[in-house]
């Protein structure tokens, strides 16, 4: 019985990865940070890997970040470097400033037919990510508010940094 459990063992998908935790630069706006991970197929068998999504979540990253595979096949004893990018745009701003969303994420990495690892990713933001804020000023001459500028303000501390 232990023979048949030690080669059952042996011919499920093994790998292994660099690093579980990816801990990045301090992150600023519009500006891509890239990372890598390694994959390496351990086993005997081929491997499929794919990330995956937790439980309530929508997407296996959040929007912040993407990964590059984040589905790919490795032959034994081959290996696969992964991709990640962390930018923070005007889409992703908003949530990060008002602390609805945080530079850390959880990643599954799951193995067709074995197990699942998680890696860990983690960073910092370099002070704070601008908003767009229209502002909106009455005339004195008009009776009604008009929309009579724009400008870019940094909402979470309002220090008026125009990026």
């Amino acid at each position: 019985m232990k023979k048949l459990d030690k080669l059952e063992n042996e011919f499920l998908p093994q790998v292994t990865v660099d690093t579980t935790e990816v801990i990045l630069e301090p992150v600023k706006f519009l500006q891509t940070q890239t990372k890598y991970l390694t994959i390496a197929n351990t086993g005997q068998v081929p491997v499929q890997f794919e990330f995956i999504k937790k439980l309530n979540d929508t997407s296996y990253c959040k929007p912040w970040l993407s990964i590059r595979p984040f589905v790919n096949f490795i032959m034994p004893g081959d290996k696969c470097d992964v991709t990640l990018e962390v930018l923070v745009d005007k889409r992703t701003a908003a949530q990060l400033n008002s602390g609805a969303d945080k530079l850390y994420d959880i990643l599954v990495l799951h193995l067709e037919g074995g197990k699942d690892l998680f890696i860990t990713i983690t960073a910092s933001k370099q002070f704070c990510f601008p908003n767009q804020l229209i502002t909106t000023t009455k005339r004195q001459d008009w009776q009604s508010p008009q929309e009579s500028q724009r400008e870019r303000l940094c909402m979470c501390c309002l220090c008026n940094t125009i990026p």
